[in-house]
């Protein structure tokens, strides 16, 4: 049909290399709005605007020519085994797939087929995943994987920790020191504590976790107050705290700029459909007045884009990312952060958060920013 047929002649660019994904839609689209196709009805019924239909069948169809052309190559200088990509937000028809060992052709016993994951779902329109070569060398690698698991498995009920304020953050880290995400942090704290004339048995009970966590115990207290009178006497960290103010003005501004670069963005895509087919995405032929296309195109977005930001880090530690995931997100290693542990930029001030220097990016999801922080010690000259 001639969806079928434009779409494979129009592919070929973004596959030899001199089209993006995007470009290859955008003339997908121009085409078939020359033939007289406004629209396309899916074998559920479901109608598609031309925009989302034509870049869904650019990408997909483009993903998959690289994809078959990297299994012929593999096939042809003797390789069989494949590993598939992992990817967080998959879909559950991915995510039984996720990692997995995969042969080609079917000649490698013990493993499921290329076509076996084809036919339960992976690859699927839209589809993010990939594979590339496994080889033997992989093993070393997956071991060392598994055996990080395992140390996570071990502390899965360790409860999460919600922090109040800077001090009440020190303290949940003491407290909860057998995670093993707090197991470099104990060292540390034993220096602070020897040279404060803390006992071995005093900083064995600060090591403790608590049965209630609502409770402070009286050496855990004085513990923490100790850390905090460290931070306050240090001048060199008093001259980082100061430049906070500063640091949080740009981030948000970055992020600022970065969402009415997608505002705008929206808007002329919208505009090109208008043009094309007399309307835009998500609103119907009859609307006459664009600028409520625009209008609702920027509440939309500035409501996704509410800034959320996730802290990451402790006392002496690089603080790696912060990222506006309501659903949560991997970070630092596998350390699963949750919406708990969310603050603005001004929950952060209020409650004595300091970011203390590094660089913000953008990041693609909408309203999703990343700031990776050099590390704390390095600040200091240590």
């Amino acid at each position: 049909d001639i969806y079928r047929e434009l779409a494979l002649e129009n592919v070929r660019g973004s596959v030899v290399g001199y089209d993006t994904w995007k470009q290859t839609a955008r003339r997908y689209r121009e085409q078939l709005a020359e033939r007289g196709v406004t629209g396309f009805k899916d074998r559920t019924g479901r109608m598609w605007n031309m925009r989302t239909y034509t870049e869904m069948v650019a990408r997909t169809t483009t993903m998959e020519a690289h994809l078959q052309g990297t299994a012929n190559r593999l096939v042809e200088q003797g390789h069989d085994l494949i590993k598939v990509s992992t990817h967080r937000g998959a879909c559950e028809k991915c995510v039984p797939w996720q990692g997995k060992i995969l042969s080609i052709t079917g000649k490698t016993e013990g493993y499921p087929t290329l076509e076996e994951a084809k036919a339960a779902g992976l690859f699927h329109p839209r589809c993010r995943h990939a594979y590339g070569l496994y080889i033997d060398l992989d093993k070393e690698i997956e071991e060392l994987e598994a055996e990080e698991r395992a140390v996570k498995d071990k502390y899965k009920d360790v409860p999460s920790i919600t922090p109040q304020d800077f001090d009440q953050e020190i303290y949940d880290r003491i407290k909860a020191s057998k995670h093993p995400g707090n197991l470099m942090l104990q060292p540390e704290y034993e220096e602070i504590f020897l040279k404060k004339g803390f006992s071995r048995e005093e900083i064995e009970t600060v090591k403790k976790i608590l049965s209630d966590y609502g409770g402070v115990a009286e050496q855990q207290k004085k513990a923490m107050e100790t850390i905090a009178a460290e931070i306050k006497n240090d001048s060199r960290i008093g001259k980082l705290l100061r430049a906070t103010s500063d640091l949080e003005e740009a981030a948000v501004e970055v992020w600022q700029s970065g969402l009415e670069n997608r505002i705008q963005k929206s808007l002329k895509d919208a505009k090109e459909d208008w043009d094309l087919f007399g309307q835009a995405e998500g609103f119907s032929k009859d609307y006459s007045d664009f600028s409520e296309v625009e209008t609702a195109i920027r509440m939309r977005l500035e409501k996704e884009a509410s800034l959320v930001v996730y802290r990451k880090g402790d006392l002496g530690r690089p603080i790696e990312s912060w990222t506006a995931d309501p659903l949560g997100a991997d970070i630092g290693g596998g350390h699963r952060l949750t919406y708990d542990h969310a603050m603005t930029l001004s929950d952060m001030h209020e409650r004595g958060y300091n970011i203390l220097g590094g660089t913000c990016r953008m990041m693609g999801a909408p309203g999703e920013m990343e700031i990776t922080f050099i590390n704390f010690d390095k600040c200091l000259g240590r």
